[in-house]
């Protein structure tokens, strides 16, 4: 298992080093889990990171490139926040994380995954504040919550047995 996840990453970021990094492992499974920073509101600009319709086009490019390596493709679904930490983010005034961008985004690649006959893993709501202590960011509890949700779905799949 490798987790190539970047802090701040999108889905834009992620389809500009994916070939290269799974080129170097040859993946058997690849499983993605993009999507909250695209969501990210810039108040200032009036814009999100990256735009809903450009995220459709990443995700399309993304599932393209892993089918190059694997026919075992999962997209994890996005996570809700605690808006009272993220409206605005602690670490930058005019950043917020909204929990009603985020399910629009969850939506698009919950809607692309079925129209793609792709595993998608729904984990909007599987949280609760209290699992997330900067708002974003699970704890240990909430890691825990994630990972039930996810090994549950693979199972199914026969992809990975307890």
């Amino acid at each position: 298992v490798y987790n190539l996840g970047i802090s701040a990453n999108t889905s834009a970021d992620v389809k500009e080093r994916f070939f290269a990094e799974a080129k170097a492992r040859k993946p058997d499974i690849v499983m993605f889990a993009i999507g909250i920073n695209d969501a990210l509101w810039f108040t200032a600009e009036q814009r999100h990171e990256i735009s809903l319709e450009e995220y459709r086009e990443n995700l399309y490019a993304l599932l393209e490139m892993a089918k190059t390596f694997t026919t075992h493709v999962i997209f994890v679904g996005l996570t809700n926040v605690d808006e009272s930490k993220t409206s605005p983010v602690s670490w930058r005034s005019n950043v917020f994380y909204k929990n009603n961008d985020i399910a629009k985004y969850n939506a698009v690649l919950r809607q692309f995954c079925q129209g793609q006959e792709v595993t998608f893993v729904e984990l909007f709501g599987c949280l609760n504040n209290d699992d997330l202590p900067d708002g974003l960011h699970p704890n240990s509890i909430g890691h825990q919550k994630l990972f039930n949700q996810i090994s549950k779905q693979l199972e199914t799949l026969d992809i990975v047995t307890e």
